[in-house]
């Protein structure tokens, strides 16, 4: 059980050292203990308290992108009744297929072919959004 953290964590510092090694001539490892530092920094200092605040601020960048992306969308396909229409046509889906899929808010049928349903939702719910992938 240990292994796992220490390789994701060595990951989670990897990542933004990356950046800091792209932007500045410091060296990889120096990066790393950089952003170890100030990691460990903000949080000794701010405790949970600072840590609470980033994740809120964090998450109404979220939803704030997205609701962004959800107006730009809107705007350019004409309307929030527009999108509405092309989805309840069942057109636009992507995915290149010539299947045609209405729109359905829930269905607990468990059959794929009829459309989301439930079970595949929290479980993408889960996955996509848990508190280990929206703070990485």
């Amino acid at each position: 059980m240990l292994f796992p953290l220490v390789v994701t964590m060595g990951m989670v510092l990897y990542a933004p050292s990356i950046g800091l090694t792209t932007v500045t001539n410091l060296s990889g490892f120096a990066s790393m203990a950089i952003m170890g530092a100030i990691v460990t920094f903000y949080i000794t200092i701010g405790g949970v308290k600072a840590v609470v605040y980033t994740d809120v601020l964090q998450t109404l960048l979220m939803f704030g992108g997205v609701l962004v992306v959800v107006v730009l969308c809107c705007i350019e396909l004409g309307g929030v009744g527009e999108v509405w229409a092309i989805a309840e046509r069942g057109e636009g889906g992507g995915g290149g297929g010539s299947r045609k899929q209405k729109l359905q808010i829930i269905s607990l049928s468990g059959d794929d072919r009829v459309g989301p349903h439930l079970p595949g939702g929290l479980g993408a719910l889960y996955g996509g959004c848990s508190m280990g992938a929206v703070l990485r």
